[in-house]
């Protein structure tokens, strides 16, 4: 398996949440009070109780990116590693790196030796590790991206060998793994 394709990493499209979405203020409300509820079932040990009221309150307002992570911390718990990687993937911040590897990949087929656009793409795989560092779990996945960045660089410095900003960004990301 190469893992450091793209489309691997990213939840398929129909699990994308478009934040379009209108949402009443008595569902809102009542989102809020199904998560509360979760909460209280997570901070029990309950964790599959906790997925079915996060899971309600996403079916009310599917826009707030708390009820998303903290189901997958209720994934993660119980081991789920592959649906609380999805749930978080599906967060706001997340899609916009989806994007800008997208974006990057393309840039990357028109001309393998536009330094830009790999330094574009290790940007946003140190972003969503830095993601995951700030919601203090999933610490595989931290070491993940990190990982494709460094990746991304030692392909950029056989494409554009003479770089110095790649090398000096790599040479970081180097230092951020150690």
């Amino acid at each position: 398996i190469d893992c450091t394709r793209t489309p691997l990493l990213l939840p398929p499209e129909s699990m994308e949440v478009e934040n379009k979405t209108k949402v009443s203020d008595a569902d809102r409300a009542s989102a809020e009070l199904l998560k509360n509820k979760g909460n209280d079932f997570f901070k029990k040990g309950d964790y599959e109780e906790a997925i079915n009221y996060y899971t309600k309150a996403i079916g009310l307002n599917p826009n707030d990116a708390s009820y998303y992570c903290n189901r997958a911390a209720c994934y993660m718990k119980l081991k789920k590693y592959f649906l609380a990687l999805l749930d978080i993937l599906t967060e706001k911040r997340f899609l916009q790196f989806q994007s800008m590897l997208e974006d990057s990949d393309t840039a990357i087929k028109l001309d393998e030796k536009y330094s830009k656009a790999y330094r574009r793409k290790a940007q946003a795989y140190i972003g969503i590790g830095n993601l995951y560092v700030h919601l203090n779990f999933l610490s595989f996945f931290v070491i993940l991206f990190y990982q494709l960045a460094k990746i991304t660089y030692e392909k950029a410095i056989t494409a554009v060998p003479n770089d110095k900003d790649i090398a000096k960004d790599y040479k970081n990301a180097k230092q951020v793994d150690n």
